[in-house]
């Protein structure tokens, strides 16, 4: 009888033992899992931060290239207003005298000399269309329209020189209108660092989406597993 406890109690005991070792083997698997996932996040992270930057750059060099293009046919018009009219006396043409005082009239801007270019996203094609219109119809020179298609940006209308904020402002409240903004929320008016001439606007038309990490997450596990099934 005693026998039968004895043989009784040891099992117990190991058994006890053996339940301790599975619990510490599933906890050391459950915390390993989730160091892997913080570190995973974590990178998802660090990449997601380094493609806004990207992006970003991106947006930028773009805004540099058109101001460069914009410089060039300036300058192109210059010289074929020059080769055209030329200001001749006697079959030469005249330099101007230095002691003649400039024109004050000469630097009036209207609506003409302002130029605006118009970047949109795919949800906001029927919108730019119509502000397109509504600025040809207010004799804005509007060179046309660009969706963008893999920059993140926020609905806004940017201005380069200060001299030009009120034209962006104009603009602003025309694209209030068109999109339903209230004044609670109206579209935003940025003046951007980049040089560019004067009488150039940017108008950018889209929701800034930001990459959840956890889509992330999700979207890498469902490429995995079609991997493995295939």
């Amino acid at each position: 009888m005693a026998a039968n406890e004895n043989d009784l109690l040891a099992r117990f005991i190991e058994n006890e033992k053996s339940a301790r070792t599975w619990t510490l083997v599933s906890v050391s698997l459950f915390v390993i899992l989730a160091f892997g996932i913080l570190y995973l996040m974590n990178e998802l992270k660090k990449a997601n931060d380094e493609t806004e930057t990207a992006n970003l750059a991106t947006a930028k060099a773009l805004a540099k290239a058109d101001s460069v293009v914009n410089e060039l046919e300036k300058f192109k018009k210059t010289a074929e207003n020059i080769a055209l009219n030329p200001a001749r006396q006697g079959g030469a043409i005249a330099a101007p005298r230095p002691d003649t005082p400039p024109d004050r009239n000469s630097n009036r801007t209207n609506k003409k000399n302002i130029t605006v270019f118009l970047q949109y996203k795919k949800e906001y094609k029927a919108q730019c269309q119509l502000l397109m219109d509504a600025l040809k119809a207010e004799k804005y020179n509007v060179p046309g329209k660009e969706w963008i298609k893999n920059i993140n940006f926020t609905t806004s209308v940017k201005y380069f020189n200060e001299q030009d904020k009120p034209w962006a402002d104009s603009i602003a409240v025309v694209m209030n209108k068109i999109i339903g903004r209230t004044k609670s929320n109206p579209v935003p008016v940025i003046k951007n660092s980049v040089k560019a001439p004067r009488g150039q606007l940017e108008v950018w038309m889209g929701d800034y989406k930001r990459t959840v990490t956890s889509d992330l997450i999700k979207k890498y596990s469902s490429n995995q597993l079609q991997t493995q099934s295939l």
